[in-house]
């Protein structure tokens, strides 16, 4: 994970839709890890809900 990934989950994976912790690594989708919470049975990347979560390499950009 990146920096901005690893200061947001600081205290450990957290759901970002239910706020749980009972977090499973569920795959990768485009390179990046993908989890499943076990509550609430939605699945997420590290970037889900954030600024980052829709955005291109910025190389590709330019």
């Amino acid at each position: 994970m990146n920096k901005c990934a690893e200061q947001r989950f600081a205290d450990g994976l957290v759901c970002p839709n239910c706020g749980k912790k009972h977090i499973v690594k569920f795959g990768n989708a485009r390179g990046k890890q993908r989890f499943r919470c076990k509550d609430c049975d939605r699945t997420f990347t590290p970037y889900t809900k954030t600024i980052l979560a829709d955005s291109k390499p910025i190389h590709r950009k330019l």
